[in-house]
Parts: structure tokens; C-alpha cells; sequence
């Protein structure tokens, strides 16, 4: 088993490295962000075969992984959106305004 580990996770490691035109940048940060997991569990999968001989649970009910990161950049990506957001309404109102006065203008 643990041969087939090394095997998936060298086989998942070239797939990400991979230098190819045709992969996107954006698609190998994905699948480096989608793949972390996978590689997470078969790391830990790796240790506890060659630390337990069976008597163990094979999965704990720890995190693997560490989001506390990921969760930081998720906020931040969301007050950035939002900053964005609010300036847009900003845009619009003057821009609805503008067209307001226009038509008050065009009107009168």
C-alpha cells in the first residue's frame, strides 16, 4: 500500500509541476488549491501504515489541514469585493443622478 501512495502522490505532484502551454496558470493553482486535500490524506494515510500495524483507527478525527490561512484570504477577498461593490453603488448613484438632472434638464 504504501508503494501505491507514492505512486498517486508523485503521479499528483507532475500533474501540478506540469510546464505544458496548454495548462493555464490559473488551472494549476486550482488544481494545487483542490489537490491539497487529497494530498493531506494520503501523507497521512502514509504515516499511520508505517506507524500502526492495524490496531489503530486509521483516520482521527483531527483536521488535516490547516484553514486557517485560506479562511484569511477568503475574508479578505470578500472585503475587497465588497470595497468594489460599495464603489460601484457609488458610480451608479452619481450616474443615475447625472441622468436625472438630464432628463429634468431635457424636460424643463
Amino acid at each position: 500500500m504504501k508503494s501505491c501512495i507514492s505512486d498517486v502522490i508523485s503521479l499528483l505532484s507532475d500533474l501540478i509541476e506540469a510546464r505544458d502551454l496548454m495548462i493555464p496558470l490559473n488551472v494549476r493553482k486550482h488544481l494545487g488549491e483542490k489537490l491539497q486535500t487529497a494530498f493531506a490524506i494520503l501523507h497521512h494515510l502514509e504515516v499511520n501504515k508505517t506507524e500502526s500495524k492495524g490496531k489503530e483507527k486509521l483516520f482521527s478525527s483531527d483536521p488535516i489541514i490547516d484553514n486557517k490561512e485560506e479562511e484569511e484570504l477568503y475574508e479578505a477577498e470578500l472585503k475587497r469585493r465588497k470595497a468594489r461593490e460599495a464603489e460601484m453603488d457609488e458610480h451608479q448613484c452619481i450616474i443615475r443622478k447625472a441622468e436625472a438632472k438630464e432628463k429634468a434638464e431635457k424636460e424643463a
